[in-house]
C-alpha cells in the first residue's frame, strides 16, 4: 500500500511539475505574442505613414500639373485677347466712342 501511495505521490509531483512548466511556457508565449503584436503594429504604422506620404506627394504632383495646365490656358486666353485687341483696337475704340455719343 505504501508503494502505491508513493507512486501516486510521484505522479502528483510529475503532474505539478508539468503544470508549472506549462504555466511558464504560457507566460513565454504570451510575452512573445505581445512582442510580435507590438512589432506588427509598428510595421503597420510605418507602412501606413509611408502610403499616406506617397499619396500626399502624388496629390501634390497632380495639383501642380493642374495648376500648370490652368496657367497655360490663362496665358493662351490672355494672348488671344491681346491679339484681338491689337488687331481691332481702332475698331473697338470707334465702336465704344460711338456708343458713348449715342447715349
Amino acid at each position: 500500500m505504501e508503494h502505491l501511495i508513493h507512486k501516486i505521490s510521484e505522479i502528483e509531483a510529475a503532474a505539478s511539475s508539468i503544470l508549472d512548466g506549462m504555466d511558464e511556457r504560457k507566460g513565454e508565449i504570451a510575452a512573445q505574442m505581445k512582442e510580435e503584436t507590438i512589432r506588427f503594429d509598428t510595421e503597420l504604422e510605418q507602412e501606413t505613414a509611408s502610403q499616406i506620404e506617397k499619396l500626399h506627394r502624388q496629390k501634390d504632383q497632380e495639383l501642380k500639373e493642374k495648376q500648370e495646365q490652368q496657367k497655360a490656358k490663362e496665358q493662351h486666353i490672355l494672348s488671344k485677347l491681346d491679339e484681338t485687341y491689337q488687331q481691332n483696337h481702332s475698331t473697338l475704340a470707334a465702336q465704344l466712342f460711338s456708343r458713348i455719343i449715342k447715349e
